[in-house]
């Protein structure tokens, strides 16, 4: 236990003391606005409630001219006494006279009470102790400063540590490091003029301590010593930034170029404690309880105008998981995140923001530590649909062409995430790196047949706001369902894939995003049915008197898995009349023909040629060119009419005029099918 020495006549400051045990002594208040009372002159008991505007600390002075020495100063809360202080003060001795110690040289006389203590110190910083020579003499009963005390004096010095208990050096006077104990100490020359001295002292580590010193060649030794003070780090030098696998930080504060890691993904950062003089406070993080290091992102570096992570404060996840390493003040965390998107400097300060009580110290900022980018995307979809092509009889024809309906093309929204899925606002303008060109994978798949082409054209990217990309596609080219041999009706259930990347192999996890699944019932919507039939278009023969127009059955047809028939919900279908050629037999027969229904009316065309006239007998015969090339653009409605395995011929028939059964009696007659 530290025994500290103090004159008898002369009033100490000490904070928060209320009883000597001694029954000696008399207390004021010297700082502090709650209410204090020494009821009784020299008991040694005084009582004080604090104000709010203390915040805990009052300050204290006492005056102890007679009684037992040493002390234990002690202070309890009146109405609980168990409840009292932990004696970290340890004991007062007092003498006669001894050496008063403050930070600045005392007025003689000197003030009542004396309080000058030496304040909070930043490691490896010069400071001063002001001693003074204060007490009675034996020819000089009254206290005061001892002036006869002059010249060249040889003072013991050591220090003592108090938090942390022990360390791995000692504060100097002048150059020379003094001892670690009073058992110890290290004597040193010091020159006193009418009773005062001057020393600088310097202490190259961190804690709370206080500088001892005596003079043994008198009798009885003349000692003292300063008040507990604090020493603080002067600095929190980060001296690595890598990935927890030891890639280093490759310092970049622009969109392109090296990526150091994704928001809110780990990194590393070692950092020393350190005094003025850049060497390691080895103390550090061992006092009781011990200080820690908080790590922060002091600045935003890029981009210019955004957000210094998701709280906009510069914090850091698991910022204070910091443990210590070899060498001594050597510190290190590998968990450390920063969830934003762009480049930022980083230091470090002290986890509670008060080493010891004394006060902050806030750490040198690194250099651009980046740059962070986007740790995942997560996709929203509108709900695009395709247009059927006959909306009133809600299908569409196998090898028809159909696209989109206006203001309903896939849209696709990408949330740039951090590691926690917050967005991260700062990917937008120049820092959205998500291109068409950095989409891949784009492709149509159909629960049944197969669809042509097989993927869309390439949308158009753009940033749509503080962590959002918008990928559009627009209409075309069309698609169709590929078409060969005929098959049953089919419902086109469509999906659109697409892998979504950026030019960093930023990722949305569930790649490929979807529009529409591949199963039945599951894909995009149509606009008003998306069953496909297979169809085509077909003539019937025909014959009749030359005396009278001849219709001429041109009607849709579709397969229902076994035959062909009459695709009655066809009324969407244009056959222009421009399309039918007619061959004549004779070579002068002669006959007009009108499509009385184009789009088709229940899928017939209303065909009719009309009379050639008495005595025109022949035929024609009939085609409708269906191609895209030269005719109406219908070749989904082709056929194998002469069964070679190709499914692109157009219809044909024959239209006869003046054919009779033989019986006179019949004058016309016509063929049903």
């Amino acid at each position: 236990m530290r025994v500290r020495s103090a004159t008898r006549c002369w009033p100490r400051t000490r904070a928060r003391s209320r009883s000597t045990h001694s029954g000696k002594g008399t207390w004021t208040l010297t700082s502090g606005s709650g209410t204090f009372a020494d009821a009784v002159a020299n008991d040694g008991l005084a009582t004080y409630t604090y104000s709010a505007a203390d915040l805990g600390t009052a300050t204290f002075a006492l005056s102890y001219p007679t009684g037992a020495t040493p002390i234990d100063v002690d202070a309890y809360v009146t109405a609980t006494p168990a409840t009292r202080d932990d004696d970290t003060e340890s004991t007062l001795a007092w003498s006669p006279s001894g050496f008063t110690v403050t930070a600045s040289a005392l007025s003689n006389p000197p003030p009542n009470p004396i309080n000058d203590p030496i304040t909070t110190k930043t490691a490896g910083t010069s400071f001063n102790l002001n001693l003074t020579a204060y007490g009675q003499t034996p020819t000089d009963p009254l206290c005061g400063v001892i002036e006869t005390y002059t010249g060249a004096k040889t003072l013991q010095w050591w220090s003592t540590w108090q938090n942390p208990a022990t360390g791995f050096v000692t504060p100097t006077i002048g150059a020379t490091a003094i001892g670690s104990s009073s058992g110890a100490p290290t004597s040193l020359a010091i020159t006193f003029t009418n009773g005062q001295a001057s020393v600088t002292a310097k202490y190259k580590d961190v804690g709370q301590m206080a500088i001892s010193m005596r003079d043994a060649t008198v009798s009885p030794a003349v000692a003292g010593a300063s008040n507990s003070f604090v020493v603080k780090p002067a600095d929190f030098a980060i001296t690595a930034v890598t990935t927890p696998a030891l890639v280093a930080n490759p310092g970049v504060s622009v969109p392109t170029g090296a990526i150091f890691v994704a928001a809110g993904d780990p990194f590393r950062v070692v950092l020393e404690a350190r005094d003025a003089e850049a060497s390691r406070t080895q103390n550090y993080g061992r006092e009781t309880p011990a200080e820690g290091i908080k790590l922060t992102a002091s600045s935003l570096v890029a981009p210019v105008g955004g957000r210094n992570g998701t709280a906009n404060d510069g914090s850091i996840g698991n910022g204070s998981a910091f443990g210590a390493t070899a060498p001594n003040g050597t510190f290190v965390g590998t968990t450390f995140s920063w969830d934003e998107v762009g480049a930022v400097q980083l230091s470090a300060s002290v986890a509670d923001a008060s080493y010891l009580g004394a006060g902050d110290t806030l750490g040198t900022a690194t250099g651009t530590v980046g740059r962070f980018r986007p740790h995942h995307f997560d996709v929203a979809y509108n709900t695009p649909r395709f247009q059927t092509a006959c909306s009133s009889g809600a299908f569409t024809y196998v090898g028809q062409s159909f696209d989109y309906a206006a203001a309903q093309t896939p849209v696709l929204t990408a949330t740039a995430r951090n590691t926690a899925g917050s967005t991260t606002q700062n990917y937008a303008g120049t820092w959205m790196r998500m291109t068409a060109g950095s989409l891949t994978g784009l492709a149509y798949s159909a629960a049944s047949g197969a669809v042509s082409p097989s993927a869309p054209n390439a949308p158009l990217v753009t940033a749509a706001g503080a962590g959002l990309a918008s990928v559009a596609f627009s209409n075309g080219p069309t698609e169709a369902f590929a078409r060969a041999a005929p098959v049953a009706p089919f419902q086109a259930d469509l999906s659109l894939a697409l892998n979504v990347l950026d030019l960093d192999a930023v990722a949305y996890a569930a790649n490929p995003a979807r529009f529409g699944v591949a199963t039945l019932g599951n894909g995009i919507a149509f606009t008003s049915g998306k069953e496909l039939r297979y169809g085509r278009m077909a003539f019937s023969n025909a014959n009749g008197s030359e005396l009278a127009a001849l219709a001429v059955p041109l009607t849709a047809e579709y397969w229902t898995g076994s035959l062909f028939v009459a695709n009655t919900a066809d009324s969407c279908t244009l056959v222009p009349i421009a399309e039918l050629a007619r061959t004549p037999s004779p070579v002068g027969l002669v006959s007009n023909p009108t499509i009385a229904n184009s789009p088709l009316a229940s899928g017939a065309a209303g065909l009719s040629l009309s009379a050639t006239g008495a005595g025109n007998t022949g035929y024609f015969a009939l085609s409708y060119d269906l191609s895209t090339l030269t005719g109406a653009g219908l070749d989904f409605l082709r056929f194998d009419w002469d069964g070679n395995g190709t499914y692109s011929e157009d219809p044909t028939g024959r239209a006869t005029f003046g054919i009779f059964r033989g019986d006179g009696k019949t004058i016309y007659i016509r063929e049903l099918y």
